[in-house]
């Protein structure tokens, strides 16, 4: 995953640019992690410059990470294998259906990181609300027994700071228009 990146003294979305400061996306990233403002700041200055990208490069990776996993999920064959991540727990035909739900939810959200790098007008504000929801569907979706198996806590903990990070820059956008 990749975080937005150009949005501590601007942020375009859907044609409209929208201005805050850092302290607004500290202030919303740390009420989101449940972290002091201090604990978020530090976590913002130390944000690896390759980890940043634009929100259409947002919305083109998690269009096509979902499109992968999705892909990946029609050559699981439960009839004939089973998968490392089978448990009594976790059937196959349970963790097909949780894969075709992370696929789809990252398709949706990439759609709607897209769709903030266009023209929106007045639509803009509940197209970001639209992005946000799908943010906080994707951070759920770490919680399923597929993510737990095949991602690991340190990949989840990452993912879900980079969706908490996106989610603040989001909600401070609106804030601010």
């Amino acid at each position: 995953m990749k975080r937005i990146i150009g949005v501590i003294v601007a942020l375009a979305i859907g044609g409209t640019v929208y201005h805050f400061s850092q302290a607004s996306v500290v202030n919303n990233f740390a009420k989101n992690a449940g972290i002091s403002q201090r604990q978020a700041q530090q976590y913002i200055d130390k944000i690896p410059k390759g980890d940043l990208t634009s929100i259409t490069g947002l919305g083109r990776n998690d269009v096509s990470e979902g499109q992968q996993i999705l892909s990946q999920t029609k050559n699981l064959d439960c009839n004939t294998y089973i998968y490392k991540w089978q448990s009594p727990s976790l059937t196959c035909p349970e963790g097909v259906a949780q894969l075709r739900r992370l696929g789809l939810a990252h398709v949706r959200l990439g759609t709607c990181f897209e769709e903030l790098s266009v023209t929106l007008g007045t639509k803009a504000a509940s197209t970001i609300d639209r992005c946000i929801s799908g943010i906080d569907v994707e951070d759920a979706d770490l919680n399923l027994p597929i993510s737990r198996t095949l991602l690991g806590a340190k990949a989840i903990l990452s993912a879900r700071e980079m969706n908490l990070y996106n989610k603040s820059l989001l909600q401070t956008a609106l804030q601010s228009g």
